[in-house]
């Protein structure tokens, strides 16, 4: 009887410690509040990054704690300093750890390659990759750890890698009890423009690692808080918000300074159609690696460049796709897939970003590319749509329109699962 009771207690006490899923949403919202009424955004900055918000709170938050940080060259302030040079000379931070995304932490390594541990030049300290052996940091590599801080720009695409990297890293701090902050930035192909389909958990990945619409239209930050909700993690979680940024607000509004965030995007235009054109990247087609014009082209030895991009246009048209021109285009890429073969291709021309739908570009390219190429084009963007479901209806013919329809239902769920955690 006696042990009955103590495990009654146990749970009651154990229920009374819980967090509901509203208040780990009202205490982010809230610190992003707080720095919002003590922070002012100079009339000359529209918007002023985490980092540089942190800095301007006197990293407050990572007072008295050991710091792990995780980011690459797109962690810098707006003047430049690097997040791991401004952690380091600052006598307020405990700079202990440091971890790099895919393609390092100068954002040189191409697409795919392994990197491996390094060495910071400027401050002595390891850099652990998050791209070699493992994709996770180790227990080993968190054990001096209080706290890690996140600050990667994001591009907006679910299959971009960096959200996977900031969501292993939150689980394994939660396995280890450490608190995770994440310094926002903008979403650089804006917060107010979604777009599906929704991929499947059965079919998460590194390019897929949670359930979310291939056009998210989140920050980095507002993802963070979805994978602690719907995860269950239980993480101390914070979010230093990015000051003046506005859901209708593109990279190119916000008025920060341009960085490639990996080697091959280099321009707005192209983290604008890399949402749909990426697609085909898995299949035999090159999307412009090794060519001036990656992710705003596609080809191959076997396209015919005029015919295609008459097909394209008549399918675009059919499904009232705008905002993109299609332009027979033959290139020789000089690396990657099809490296130095001549290729028949199209590039595709950004005329209005406001009204183009890039994930619907990418479905009229997949079902434009089965109908003409059936034999020649290798069938393969299981992994980056992943949805069984879709996948089977356009590999049967479906049009862009029935695909659509039929990703309707979970893409308007996910609009209410991510309306909870919007900070902005």
């Amino acid at each position: 009887m006696r042990f009955i009771f103590s495990v009654l207690i146990t749970f009651l006490l154990l229920q009374n410690h819980s967090v509901s899923s509203a208040d780990i949403v009202s205490k982010v919202r809230s610190g992003a509040d707080d720095y919002r009424s003590r922070i002012k955004v100079p009339a000359s900055l529209p918007v002023i990054p985490g980092l540089d918000v942190l800095a301007a709170d006197n990293f407050k938050v990572l007072h008295g704690k050991r710091v792990g940080v995780i980011s690459n060259h797109t962690g810098i302030t707006l003047d430049g300093t690097s997040i791991v040079k401004l952690f380091h000379e600052s006598p307020q931070v405990n700079l202990v750890a440091a971890f790099a995304p895919e393609h390092g932490f100068t954002g040189a390594a191409e697409a795919g390659g392994r990197v491996d541990d390094a060495v910071d030049s400027s401050t002595g300290l390891t850099i652990y990759s998050l791209y070699g052996k493992t994709k996770r940091p180790t227990p080993q590599s968190l054990e001096n750890v209080d706290v890690l801080v996140f600050d990667i720009q994001d591009i907006g695409a679910r299959f971009y890698t960096y959200i996977s990297t900031m969501l292993y890293c939150m689980e394994e701090a939660a396995k280890k009890k450490i608190a995770f902050v994440v310094l926002d930035r903008p979403n650089p192909i804006r917060g107010d423009k979604v777009e599906g389909p929704v991929s499947e958990k059965a079919k998460n990945s590194f390019v897929s690692c949670h359930p979310i619409a291939t056009r998210h239209g989140m920050t980095v930050g507002e993802l963070a808080l979805l994978f602690n909700i719907e995860l269950e993690l239980n993480l101390d979680l914070h979010v230093v918000p990015c000051l003046g940024w506005k859901r209708s607000m593109d990279f190119e509004a916000a008025g920060l300074s341009w960085v490639n965030p990996s080697p091959n995007m280099r321009s707005l235009t192209a983290e604008y159609l890399y949402t749909g054109t990426c697609l085909v990247e898995s299949s035999n087609m090159s999307v412009g690696r090794g060519t001036d014009f990656p992710f705003e082209w596609v080809g191959a030895p076997w396209i015919h460049s005029e015919k295609f991009a008459a097909a394209l246009r008549n399918n675009a048209k059919q499904v009232g796709l705008q905002g993109v021109r299609f332009e027979p285009y033959p290139l020789t890429p000089r690396e990657s897939k099809h490296n130095g073969i001549a290729c028949g291709g199209v590039r595709f021309v950004l005329e209005n970003p406001d009204s183009l739908k890039p994930v619907r570009l990418g479905l009229v390219l997949l079902t434009t590319l089965l109908k003409e190429y059936p034999l020649q084009w290798k069938t393969e963007f299981s992994v980056l749509l992943a949805n069984t479901q879709l996948q089977k209806m356009i590999l049967e013919n479906a049009s862009v329109a029935e695909v659509e329809a039929a990703a309707k239902e979970e893409f308007e769920r996910f609009l209410k699962r991510r309306e909870q955690v919007l900070l902005y």
